[in-house]
């Protein structure tokens, strides 16, 4: 696996550096083998893509994070980041029983944003409304 990383990555790893009193341990997931972590999902309709979140992460308190980093100008997001997402969303919610949270990143001016909703609308952001993300708090 490439230790490349973009700058997300990287600044989503600094974070997890910050973070690390609350995190048992973390994985950076690799991409299109069949020993990483992938949800199946569709884009356009019809079309089968495999999704490899960017990072699995353990906190000390049970709960497994499984999150996926973008940069704030994603040129995906109405697209294949909005594909993702909701199917990211309604995996978490399919694992009745786990404890598993997680979502689209972003790391704004005051911190990480995710977005938790089971329908992603980039269109918002794009017009600076980010009323569909909270902090990210471990």
């Amino acid at each position: 696996m490439s230790t490349a990383r973009l700058n997300p990555e990287k600044n989503f790893e600094e974070f997890l550096k910050n973070n690390d009193d609350k995190i048992l341990w973390w994985w950076k997931n690799g991409e299109n083998k069949q020993d990483y972590f992938g949800i199946k999902y569709e884009y356009p309709a019809g079309v089968i893509h495999t999704f490899y979140p960017d990072y699995l992460v353990q906190l000390v308190d049970g709960r497994l994070g499984i999150f996926e980093t973008k940069d704030m100008n994603d040129q995906q997001g109405g697209s294949y980041t909005k594909a993702k997402a909701e199917k990211l969303q309604e995996f978490i919610k399919e694992q009745k029983g786990k404890k598993l949270f997680g979502g689209i990143t972003i790391k704004k001016r005051d911190g990480w944003k995710i977005n938790q909703k089971s329908v992603y609308n980039w269109d918002n952001c794009e017009k600076n409304d980010w009323n569909d993300w909270e902090k990210l708090k471990f």
